[in-house]
C-alpha cells in the first residue's frame, strides 16, 4: 500500500513536471538544474528532515517513496517531449490540427513509452526505498521485518523478507509491463518503429 500511493503521487507529479519542463522553454531552464541536483540524492539522506517536517506516520513514508519516483518520471517525460519526430506534427499541421490538438493528439501520445519507462524504472527504485522508508519509526511492513530481525538475531526471518520484497517487486513489474502492452500496445509499436 504504502509503495502504491508513494509511487502514483510521485508519478503524478513526475509526468506533469515532465511535460512542463518539456513543452515550456523558460520552466525547463529554471527547474532542471534542480532536477539534477535532487535526483542525486537518496531518499535516505532526507529521512531526518522527513521526520522533522512530516513526523513519524504514513504520510512520511509516501513522501519518501513519491521522492524516489518523480525525479525519474519527470526527467524521461521531459526527454520524451524532446524527442518527438518533427515529420509528425509538421504532417498533423498539413492536415490542420490546431496547436492543442498536436499537443495532445501527437506529442503527448508520442511521450507514452518515455513516461512508461520511466515509471518501470522508478518502481524499482520505490522498492529499495521502502526499506529506508519503514525505518521511520514504524512497527510494520518488509524493511521493519528485515531491520527488526536483526536486531534479535532472526536471519531466517530477514531472509523471508528480502524473497518476499524481491517477490513482490517481481510480480508487481511484470502486472505493470502487462497491463500497459495491452492497454498501449500502438504507443509501443510506434516507439519500436522508431527504434
Amino acid at each position: 500500500g504504502r509503495i502504491a500511493a508513494g509511487f502514483t503521487i510521485g508519478s503524478a507529479l513526475g509526468i506533469v513536471s515532465g511535460i512542463l519542463m518539456g513543452s515550456v522553454r523558460p520552466v525547463r531552464l529554471f527547474l532542471e538544474p534542480y532536477l539534477h541536483f535532487l535526483r542525486f540524492l537518496p531518499a535516505l539522506a532526507w529521512i531526518p528532515a522527513v521526520m522533522l517536517w512530516l513526523g513519524t506516520g504514513e504520510i512520511a513514508k509516501i513522501a519518501l517513496l513519491a521522492y524516489t519516483t518523480v525525479f525519474i518520471v519527470a526527467l524521461n517525460t521531459m526527454v520524451g517531449l524532446t524527442r518527438v519526430p518533427r515529420n509528425q506534427v509538421r504532417a498533423a499541421r498539413s492536415f490542420g490540427a490546431s496547436r492543442r490538438a498536436i499537443f495532445f493528439l501527437v506529442t503527448i501520445l508520442a511521450t507514452v513509452s518515455y513516461m512508461l519507462t520511466g515509471m518501470r524504472l522508478a518502481m524499482g527504485n520505490c522498492f529499495m526505498t521502502v526499506v529506508a522508508a519503514e525505518l521511520v519509526a514504524s512497527d510494520s511492513g518488509l524493511g521493519y521485518l528485515i531491520f527488526s530481525s536483526r536486531q534479535w538475531m532472526q536471519t531466517e526471518l530477514a531472509f523471508v523478507g528480502i524473497l518476499v520484497l524481491g517477490l513482490l517487486g517481481l510480480s508487481s513489474d511484470w502486472v505493470f509491463h502487462t497491463a500497459t502492452r495491452r492497454a498501449l500496445w500502438r504507443y509501443d509499436l510506434a516507439a519500436a518503429g522508431r527504434a
